[in-house]
């Protein structure tokens, strides 16, 4: 198995003409608040959506929210969400996007068990119909990106 999975280069297509527009939203020069959306003419899915954490003078304040002004304007573009970990500057701000526009949600068992922790803590237990668990190994097509 190891070995099959470590040839893959047969199967990817060389010769693709697609455009894919990549536009971090949050995470770069700061620790905390990953972002980030791929985007091609008719649709994108965003990768992780992270709290960013409060520097010493920002008293009263728990936690930073990324800011969802660009995602608002493609919303109709957006075919879903995935998770690449549990890290709470990758998950943290989910329930702040959920509260305003939901998308199927992409992730492990784990970081989806935990998302639904802070879910059942918004109020958002009816969101949990856009958890869609993925396995490792496994090929996922997500709206009409690719």
């Amino acid at each position: 198995m190891h070995k099959e999975r470590l040839n893959k280069a047969p199967i990817v297509e060389q010769n693709s003409k697609g455009k894919i527009k990549i536009t971090p939203l949050g995470g770069l020069g700061e620790i905390g608040g990953n972002i980030c959306v791929f985007e091609t003419e008719n649709s994108a899915i965003i990768l992780d959506v992270g709290m960013s954490f409060p520097s010493e003078d920002m008293h009263g304040v728990d936690i930073l929210v990324p800011d969802f002004s660009y995602l608002r304007q493609i919303k109709k573009k957006i075919a879903g969400i995935i998770i690449s970990h549990a890290h709470e500057d990758h998950i943290g701000a989910i329930p702040y996007l959920f509260k305003e526009m939901q998308f199927p949600l992409y992730a492990t068992p784990l970081p989806l068990g935990m998302i639904s922790n802070k879910f059942d803590e918004h109020g958002l237990k009816g969101h949990k119909k856009y958890f869609r668990p993925v396995e490792k190994r496994k090929v996922y097509k997500i709206g009409e990106l690719n």
